[in-house]
């Protein structure tokens, strides 16, 4: 059984979006899009096997690395607060009151961190 090329893109654009909602990561949106588009445009203007490949190579790069900035630029927004989710880079120059000694078996002593940072 000797199957199209152009149909074999346009499967495998499918299940590489099928797979997109599985594992969610939007990488495997834009190679399969392009997969999809690859296939489509084969499918309509009859193209060897070799075009194929090359609008393939074309479609995907361009769509990971133009929607993937697009995407990914809005998915990991900077806030203005740097260190809000770093506890460690919050804590750097701050003044700290130690407080009581620990047991023996836990090492260090706590400390008290003011609300107000003096």
């Amino acid at each position: 059984m000797d199957i199209d090329p152009a149909w074999l893109f346009t499967i495998g654009g499918v299940i590489l979006l099928i797979a997109e909602i599985v594992a969610p990561g939007f990488f495997l949106l834009f190679v399969g899009a392009a997969a999809l588009a690859t296939g489509v445009v084969a499918l309509l203007f009859g193209l060897g096997l070799v075009p194929q490949l090359a609008i393939f190579a074309v479609l995907a790069y361009l769509s990971v690395h133009f929607g993937g900035r697009r995407f990914y630029a809005a998915r990991y927004d900077y806030s203005s607060a740097p260190d809000l989710n770093n506890p460690t880079a919050r804590l750097l120059g701050r003044v700290v009151t130690v407080g009581y000694q620990r047991p023996a078996f836990m090492s260090g002593r706590r400390v008290h961190v003011s609300e107000n940072g003096l």
